[in-house]
């Protein structure tokens, strides 16, 4: 990653961030849905951004790597400006400002 980010964090850093360093070694195509949504959110957290936008970050998850990937963005979200779009009440519920659009 550092060499697309001059600041950039190395990529044990960003494994590490979402609790996948075990997984250093293997093909994104081996990974679980929950897996690849967290690896995508820890990818944009790479160049330490002062703004995130979400758009359904768990769509498609089951209820266990749902958990997962909701633990891992509150932690990606800690002191950005996040954007999140969601049907999910339990993601909604951790946010400080809802906007309902009708």
């Amino acid at each position: 990653f550092r060499s697309f980010y001059r600041d950039g964090r190395t990529i044990d850093e960003v494994l590490a961030l979402v609790e996948l360093g075990s997984k250093r070694r293997s093909w994104v195509g081996k990974l679980s849905g929950g897996q690849r949504q967290r690896l995508a959110g820890a990818c944009a957290l790479v160049n330490h951004p002062e703004l995130l936008f979400l758009d359904e970050p768990t769509t498609g998850l089951d209820a266990e790597n749902e958990q997962l990937v909701m633990e891992a963005l509150e932690q990606l979200m800690r002191g950005k400006t996040t954007l999140l779009i969601s049907h999910r009440l339990n993601l909604i519920e951790r946010v400080d400002r809802v906007i309902v659009v009708d």
